[in-house]
């Protein structure tokens, strides 16, 4: 009788073990699947539920990669060179998350998305070159013609004489009374 005591006690002790280490591990929890609301008519063959059926992925876009190469190149000549417009600098946004459009430096990867391609070109030094080129020569200011003219100029020097008309008024200055 011993034996038996000792082998109901070894097997309580093993399950209690086991039950333990069952209980301390997390398990996923499992989804309730609820019925259809309307039932398949039973004509047709019976279809896969929503839940079954997984969406394909969406395709992988795809990018051209430019990286910086020279001082000065923005979003803006970076899109006009390989979109063929400048407008389409927000996308290029858009596509590089990680990139300030405000601090673009030298070794920086821009990814350029392939629907907008017009060119896979490199950009080159001549294009960043003249683009600059065009913003930062200012036009030059109109040239000012020397004309003299009768008018008074605005906010200009003021003429203090006054023209005579050929008549001696000096005489017919009034003077000065003081009231008692």
């Amino acid at each position: 009788m011993e034996v038996t005591k000792v082998a109901i006690f070894r097997w309580l002790w093993v399950m209690a073990i086991l039950w333990s280490f069952g209980c301390s591990v997390s398990q996923p929890a499992v989804p309730e699947k609820t019925p259809p609301t309307t039932p398949a008519p039973q004509s047709q063959p019976q279809q896969a539920s929503p839940q079954e059926v997984r969406p394909l992925p969406p395709p992988e876009a795809k990018y051209l990669n430019h990286k910086i190469k020279w001082s000065g190149e923005n979003l803006i000549l970076i899109s006009r060179w390989y979109t063929g417009s400048a407008n389409n600098w927000k996308r290029l946004v858009e596509a590089n998350p990680g990139i300030d459009p405000r601090r673009i430096k030298i070794g920086d990867l821009i990814l350029i998305p392939e629907d907008l391609l017009k060119t896979r070109r490199p950009m080159p030094i001549e294009f960043l070159s003249s683009a600059t080129d065009k913003i930062k020569e200012p036009a030059p200011p109109p040239a000012k013609q020397a004309v003299k003219s009768d008018k008074i100029e605005l906010f200009g020097p003021i003429d203090t004489e006054t023209p005579t008309s050929g008549v001696d008024d000096s005489d017919s200055s009034l003077p000065l009374e003081t009231i008692e």
